[in-house]
């Protein structure tokens, strides 16, 4: 038995721009000393008994790498992603018994020994009909996960849920979908052969479209799915400014600014990754983010996320 990391690079992070960008997406942000989000990810996966890692990204993003990397033409989202990565796998290893596990490249995971001691445990329970999935328990009803809700005879799986079912699901136990999977590759490839989706078109006929994620496209309907509960990572998708904020090299970051001077100012945080400085004078409640000639000025005490989400999506 082989365990084959797949490492998903084709997050856009729209929600962290102008530090997040079409040509350097979240993953690829040097995240100070501690290199970048990708980089974390492929320093932990190195620390587990499993294969080289293969990365699948856009064509655009290229990398210098020793590791095997999918370049695609078109960003279809992850249903397709991880059908071109399990093809590629199965074409070269045709013969062999392969447990694929699947991670996030965009994600930030601070215990990495709890994170190692977790997923061998989840690979452990791995068996030829069932899809292990990396269960987070949560800290609040989120509407940007995916939910895993346990019941006396499987497991369900909700995608982005509005606030109200999220509380509901909360009080059921319900678990944040890590974006972490693992599964014998040929039944990953039967699910996604099956989906009524049509996920293998999009291999057989590359081109421009989003189609359902993974999780709608095959773990809502895949009704054999194992849980593992996962301890103590300090774990974040880091989707948002508040959650990106809160990696600890950013962080320090904020509070010891480059090229920033303020004078008369209550609560204002500024991350600036340009050469220009920026003056601060009376003013409060702001975050400001400078990368380059681009600027984001939004109050910090509301929730803005979907809002800079939606006008990145119409500039670009």
């Amino acid at each position: 038995m082989e365990i084959q990391p797949i490492i998903l690079c084709g997050g856009s992070g729209t929600r962290l721009w102008p530090i997040s960008t079409t040509e350097i997406p979240k993953q690829f942000i040097p995240l100070s000393k501690d290199n970048t989000l990708l980089q974390q990810t492929i320093n932990r996966i190195k620390k587990l008994d499993v294969l080289k890692p293969l990365l699948i990204m856009n064509k655009n993003h290229k990398l210098e790498t020793n590791l095997d990397v999918i370049y695609e033409e078109y960003a279809n989202d992850t249903s397709v992603a991880v059908a071109r990565a399990c093809l590629y796998i199965k074409n070269k290893n045709p013969n062999k018994n392969i447990i694929i596990i699947v991670f996030p490249a965009d994600h930030y995971i601070h215990n990495d020994d709890n994170f190692i001691i977790d997923i061998k445990s989840g690979i452990n329970h791995v068996t030829i009909s069932n899809i292990v999935l990396y269960g987070i328990k949560p800290t609040s009803p989120e509407t940007k996960y995916g939910y895993i809700i346990p019941n006396s005879s499987h497991i369900n799986f909700i995608e982005k849920p509005d606030i109200n079912i999220a509380s509901d699901l909360i009080k059921q136990n319900a678990l944040w979908n890590s974006g972490i999977f693992a599964s014998h590759i040929d039944l990953i490839l039967k699910c996604i052969h099956e989906s009524s989706y049509n996920i293998m078109d999009y291999i057989s006929n590359p081109r421009e479209g989003k189609i359902a994620s993974f999780d709608v496209a095959i773990l809502q309907n895949h009704k054999n799915i194992y849980a593992q509960i996962v301890n103590n990572w300090k774990w974040s998708d880091v989707g948002t400014w508040n959650s990106f904020t809160e990696i600890p090299s950013i962080k320090n970051e904020i509070t010891y600014p480059v090229n920033v001077n303020m004078s008369g100012y209550t609560n204002v945080e500024i991350l600036n990754r340009s050469d220009g400085r920026i003056i601060i004078i009376n003013c409060k409640d702001l975050f400001i983010a400078k990368n380059g000639s681009d600027i984001l000025i939004m109050s910090n005490t509301t929730n803005n996320d979907n809002q800079l989400k939606n006008i990145v999506n119409n500039l670009f």
